[in-house]
């Protein structure tokens, strides 16, 4: 068995695909995330099934870091 290293979270992952956009703004009005920074929220969430589908696709995991500098590159919007 070959054991692969997760992958770091690619920040700049994101999508045209209209059925992607329309998975996301069905999420994000399941997961009621408020009606503040709408747009921020739903790039990140974006992102986030981007990130998961490249992991699902190169069959490695994603990883975030334990280390709390290792966030200083997250992009100010998301922050």
């Amino acid at each position: 068995m070959i054991e692969k290293h997760p992958i770091y979270f690619d920040w700049e992952a994101e999508s045209s695909n209209p059925r992607v956009t329309e998975l996301v703004n069905a999420m994000y009005d399941d997961l009621n995330l408020g009606k503040l920074k709408v747009n921020a929220k739903k790039e990140l969430l974006k992102t986030i099934l981007m990130n998961l589908l490249r992991s699902e696709r190169i069959q490695r995991g994603v990883m975030y870091s334990r280390n709390n500098g290792w966030y200083n590159r997250i992009p100010s919007k998301y922050k």
